[in-house]
């Protein structure tokens, strides 16, 4: 399980497993993970679980959240990702997915735009050792008219992660990895269905063919490239 090393000054102050969907992190006693520093806000950033993945947010001014020295205002973090709130630090400590990955990537995740764009947008950067990893390709197709998208357009699935739905309110991810993509709930009092059978809490494999309905979108889950002609 996925944990977080809190310490100050070199001294280890506490420890967090990330065993809930949503950690909030700031100087206010309403925070899972409560940081007493001048430098701290009342409610700093949060870290919310996808599957085996945490994706840290800030909230509010993204230059005041700093990981391994570089300010950032959303990211997928990484084994071993050193998170600095004043003079207290964070260390994230996931080595089940450091066992899983062939390569370390640095994913940093913009939030949806007010065009209702739902694909994240993702930077990929290889480790040092030069390895590649071939990812496998897919897209989806949306079977009913959606506000943001209408039927039968494509949305191909070229990212690490892509979102549909809003953030805060109702959000899905489909995440892309060397073993395949698969589908997780984000934010929302409804779990996402697949082929009309809800998720479990844990991040589910799709398969060629699979209908995801969740977040107000009605989708179809396709291997390989969109057929030449299909409307994006």
């Amino acid at each position: 399980m996925a944990k977080l090393v809190l310490s100050a000054n070199g001294n280890l102050v506490n420890q967090y497993f990330l065993d809930q969907p949503l950690l909030r992190i700031g100087r206010g006693a309403d925070n899972e993970i409560i940081i007493d520093d001048p430098e701290v806000r009342e409610h700093h950033a949060s870290i919310r679980c996808v599957g085996d993945d945490h994706i840290l947010s800030a909230e509010g001014d993204a230059d005041d959240l700093s990981i391994n020295g570089r300010p950032t205002g959303r990211r997928i973090l990484q084994h071993l990702d050193t998170l600095q709130f004043g003079r207290h630090h964070l260390r994230y400590m996931n080595t089940r997915v450091a066992k899983n990955n062939d390569l370390d990537l640095t994913m940093i995740v913009r939030t949806l735009g007010k065009n209702g764009d739902p694909a994240a947008t993702i930077a990929e950067l290889p480790n040092a050792r030069g390895n590649k990893v071939r990812f496998p390709a897919g897209h989806v197709r949306v079977l009913r008219r959606h506000p943001a998208m209408a039927a039968g357009r494509t949305v191909v699935l070229d990212r690490v992660i892509t979102t549909f739905g809003t953030p805060g309110l109702e959000l899905i991810v489909l995440t892309r990895r060397p073993q395949g993509f698969s589908l997780s709930h984000v934010e929302g009092a409804t779990r996402p269905r697949i082929n009309r059978r809800p998720i479990s809490e844990q991040a589910t494999p799709l398969s060629d063919g699979d209908v995801i309905e969740g977040a107000g979108w009605l989708l179809e889950f396709r291997l390989g490239a969109p057929a030449e002609g299909e409307p994006a």
